[in-house]
């Protein structure tokens, strides 16, 4: 397998490994992440070379039956399994694989084998409703430590050796001395599955029969759990190698949840879903792969990066959330939705900040001030209503709009939003002049009062306004595809209409610089050039429906929202598809970027806000819009990126965030917060279609 891969292909395969004739009960990472072992119904015990993947040893079997659990020593010399007929098995791998050494002792099966962090002892649990402890050296029984009631499912050391932790199917988790045998009792009240320590020691994860427990080792005192909507029977966990994230196995589900003791919600990442029960999950010493197994007999190991779907949701709507906004400093969102509510949220903690803010009839848009004091929203009866933050009250008027259209005409237009868009110095609001009506109204927010030169006329009603963010430009976008551009201080016409003849442009913004302006009419996403109207280049979307744009605060992406509870990131140089992100399941129909561009905030008629982490994006963006020349691969402004060696110049081809090189070998750039990493010995990575493998062995790629 080697180091290659890639953050943003989260869940993908990367590499399986065959040879079990059955289900396959057990997995472990050596600690060096150069060895693999399983454990089968078959009665064997596998090795395997994460470098080639294919096994370095014979099978090792004991006759004991099925293997229920397996280890490796920390020194990676020797191997551990435990057994149906109870015994425990250790072969010593790279000496004589045929001398095993079979400890005996338990009456039940051996359901969890585990080495010290010093390889001096190996600790066992048993369907017998014991722990032992040998001898590594030995094989000699050290201690039998009693008074669990029902079957031991897993045992673990912590850390530095010093305490040996046991979870049992009755609910409790007992911390033992290692040396002594003195315990504590920790009682979950659930049957216990799997335990591991945080690399640090500082937390045990335990998972149990209805969810995940983070305990201390100290007492073993609960410290966290599993909100109740989420639980349901976890079979495995662990820990990732910074003690950052959690893997654990639910049922045919592989799952992720990012720093969990810290979040008032837990951030979820469904990894993949198999065919089978997953019956084991372990991370590789680099923290890039997980390796899991199920009940076929397959081996399988998938990248543990990036978000395949991501459960952070702000639940509190009862309906289609319409719109979202993001405050200028980044710590509060708001959003509107059809059920008649505003709501205003903690971009930290995601927690309400203020009591929702009630309408009569469906919240069509929301907007906030860059000063954070007012929020505005359009409700489908042809109202705005302003809200100050500052008394915590509505503000003393109401605009009104010229006319009053109820929520019935509204559909009969055609129409599913109200545009509304605040300007940078907050002084200023425009919308449409009346539900359906082909004109643009300025409002003098201070005054309560339209500005002079407004309404500005259009050839059909506006879907969508903004602001350029120095505040001299406002656009429009229109139900005829049609785009119009003001100068916002004096309302004249800066540019001739954009001819997108698409139907509808649902939602337009500009890039950080005022230069470009990104629209969405049905399919197909346009960016223009402000200054004179040209169109730059089309992102073909496919026949997927986009609701919602918006540059990222860099200009580095767009964003979309779309029909399929995606949220999609495009570079916005050249249109190539950066990241997909699902997660929600049903439309998405409105995006904001967080102002520091790490998050993008998304509203859904699935009636929640996610909001996602995309900083990781940068870099792959930069690789994905990277050219060849004259052997290296350049970014946008002409940095080097990688160079290739003339032999693998021909037939490069970007995919996301791989540079695949067609001359039947491939080469994998790994991108993340710690930069780029290459090296030797790249084998199995990306084949074209990012699900065949192909091999190479040689040197072929230098970062700088």
């Amino acid at each position: 397998m080697g180091v290659f891969g890639v953050d943003h292909h989260s869940g993908q395969l990367v590499m399986s490994l065959t040879g079990h004739s059955d289900g396959v009960n057990a997995v472990a990472y050596s600690s060096d992440g150069q060895l693999i072992i399983s454990g089968s119904k078959d009665g064997t015990v596998r090795i395997w070379s994460t470098l080639t993947s294919q096994e370095i040893l014979s099978p090792l079997r004991s006759s004991n039956g099925s293997v229920r659990s397996v280890a490796l020593a920390f020194t990676g010399t020797a191997a551990a399994s435990g057994t149906e007929a109870g015994v425990v098995c250790i072969w010593r791998l790279f000496d004589n694989q045929s001398a095993l050494q079979q400890l005996t002792g338990h009456s039940g099966p051996v359901l969890s084998v585990a080495f010290s962090s010093d390889d001096i002892r190996l600790a066992s649990g048993s369907g017998d409703c014991t722990v032992r402890t040998w001898s590594f050296e030995t094989g000699q029984c050290l201690a039998v430590l009693r008074g669990h009631t029902e079957q031991v499912n897993a045992v673990i050391f912590s850390p530095d050796s010093g305490t040996l932790v046991s979870g049992c199917a009755d609910g409790m988790m007992r911390l033992w001395h290692a040396v002594t045998g003195s315990f504590v009792v920790a009682d979950l009240h659930y049957d216990i599955h799997g335990i591991c320590f945080s690399p640090d020691g500082k937390r045990i994860a335990v998972a149990s029969g209805s969810a995940i427990y983070i305990c201390d080792p100290k007492d073993g005192k609960m410290l966290w759990t599993l909100p109740e909507k989420y639980r349901n029977t976890r079979r495995s966990v662990a820990f990732s190698p910074d003690g950052q994230s959690l893997v654990t196995a639910q049922g045919k589900t592989v799952w992720s949840l990012t720093r969990p003791w810290l979040l008032v919600k837990p951030s979820w990442t469904v990894l993949l879903e198999h065919s089978s029960i997953v019956n084991s999950v372990a991370y590789s010493n680099d923290g890039l792969y997980i390796l899991w197994a199920s009940n076929d007999p397959i081996i399988q190991v998938s990248n543990a990066g990036g978000q395949k779907k991501t459960f952070s949701p702000l639940e509190g709507h009862t309906s289609s959330v319409s719109s979202v906004a993001v405050s200028a400093d980044g710590s509060s969102i708001v959003s509107g939705s059809h059920d008649g509510s505003v709501l205003v949220w903690d971009a930290k903690t995601g927690q309400q900040k203020i009591s929702p803010l009630k309408d009569d009839i469906r919240v069509l848009r929301v907007a906030i001030t860059a000063d954070m004091r007012l929020i505005a929203w359009a409700s489908g009866n042809g109202y705005i209503w302003l809200w100050d933050t500052r008394t915590a009250r509505q503000a003393a008027e109401l605009i009104r709009k010229p006319s009053k259209w109820n929520f019935r005409m509204l559909h009969q237009l055609g129409i599913s939003t109200s545009p509304l868009s605040f300007s940078p110095n907050s002084q200023w609001l425009a919308c449409d002049f009346a539900l359906g009506k082909a004109a643009v109204l300025i409002w003098n927010v201070a005054k309560r009062q339209p500005s002079t030169f407004s309404p500005l006329h259009c050839r059909s009603s506006p879907c969508a306004v903004a602001w350029s963010p120095d505040g001299r430009l406002l656009a429009a976008g229109c139900t005829d595809g049609n785009i119009h551009l003001w100068s916002a201080a004096t309302g004249e016409p800066l540019a001739e209409m954009f001819c997108a003849n698409l139907g509808d442009v649902e939602s337009i913004g500009f890039s950080s610089d005022g230069a470009r302006i990104v629209s969405v009419a049905t399919n197909e996403v346009h960016v223009w050039d402000a200054s004179n109207g040209e169109q730059l280049h089309v992102i073909d979307c496919h026949g997927e429906c986009v609701h919602s744009v918006a540059y990222s605060p860099n200009d580095r992406f767009i964003g979309g929202g779309l029909t399929h509870g995606i949220v999609r990131l495009w570079n916005a140089e050249t249109g190539a598809v950066i990241t997909t992100l699902v997660g929600h399941t049903d439309a998405v129909a409105s995006v904001a970027f967080t102002p520091d561009g790490r998050s993008i905030v998304s509203g859904s008629t699935d009636k929640t806000i996610l909001v996602r982490n995309v900083s990781e994006s940068e870099s792959s963006g930069r690789l994905g819009s990277a050219t060849l020349n004259g052997g290296w691969l350049e970014g946008l402004r002409g940095e080097l990126l990688l160079w290739v060696p003339a032999p693998y110049r021909q037939h490069p081809k970007m995919y996301l965030c791989c540079m695949l090189i067609k001359s039947g070998h491939a080469f994998v750039v790994k991108i993340g917060p710690a930069g780029w990493h290459c090296g030797e010995n790249w084998i199995s990575c990306w084949g074209q279609d990012a699900a065949n493998f192909v091999s190479c062995t040689s040197y072929l790629g230098l970062v700088l």
